[in-house]
């Protein structure tokens, strides 16, 4: 059974971050094209579960996950097949390894000791299940986009503000989300409860739009310090 979330928990920034551009909405060889979708969800949710590593796997290993099949589908109402090709792909990617056996399996997110990112836990989490994950069909790219987009909003926040801030210039360049795109996913975050708020500023004198900032469910957990900054 899942223990009672933290109000937030840690994520590496690398090598996730850097692979967003390159996880595409295509079927493979009877992969099908939602599996990066899903892998991005259960990423997501390994790291919710995650016992922090020992020292022993400091700078290799963040956490160990042991988590069942059957508490990964009430979590994210992802279906068996999906929860096999989503955790193939994040093996396949290094972002998790596989230890255990086939009865207790153990999920270890992988960690170079570089940079992390916080994602809020007990704001999206609530009777064992994420209904924000639930919510997503993924029956289009604009669920990976989505969630390419979560990730890299959370990713890209500093530890003196409660928003993340970033152009769709920007956004593209990083996520590889087409700009065109890009409203569409932030909307969808929005509607199934990802993103709490978006902030639009206009500076008159200069007659220039800043880029907005934008709020995560559950940002409130955040809190503020100079304290290495995500």
């Amino acid at each position: 059974m899942i223990r009672q979330m933290k109000p937030w928990c840690m994520v590496p920034a690398e090598p996730i971050i850097t692979l967003l551009p390159t996880l595409k909405w295509q079927a493979d060889a009877g992969v099908p094209a939602s599996a990066n979708a899903a892998a991005l969800i259960l990423y997501v949710v390994l790291a919710f579960v995650a016992q922090r590593g020992s020292e022993e796997d400091a700078g290799t290993i963040l956490g160990r996950a042991s988590v069942s099949y059957t508490e990964l589908e009430t979590i994210t109402g992802l279906s068996r097949a999906l929860i096999s090709a989503g955790l193939k792909r994040l093996a396949e990617l290094n972002l998790v390894t596989v230890s255990g056996s086939n009865q207790k399996r153990v999920y270890l997110i992988t960690w170079n000791g570089g940079r992390w990112f916080k994602l809020p836990c007990q704001a999206i989490f609530s009777d064992g299940k994420i209904n924000a994950f639930r919510r997503l069909s993924l029956r289009s790219k604009r669920d990976l986009y989505a969630l390419k987009l979560y990730l890299y909003f959370a990713s890209i926040r500093d530890n003196r503000t409660m928003f993340s801030m970033a152009s769709h210039e920007r956004i593209h360049e990083k996520t590889g989300i087409p700009e065109n795109e890009i409203r569409r996913a932030h909307s969808l975050l929005t509607s199934v409860g990802l993103l709490a708020a978006i902030e639009r500023e206009f500076k008159g004198l200069e007659k220039t739009n800043e880029p907005n900032k934008y709020y995560l469910t559950g940002y409130q957990a955040f809190g503020l310090s100079t304290a290495n900054a995500a």
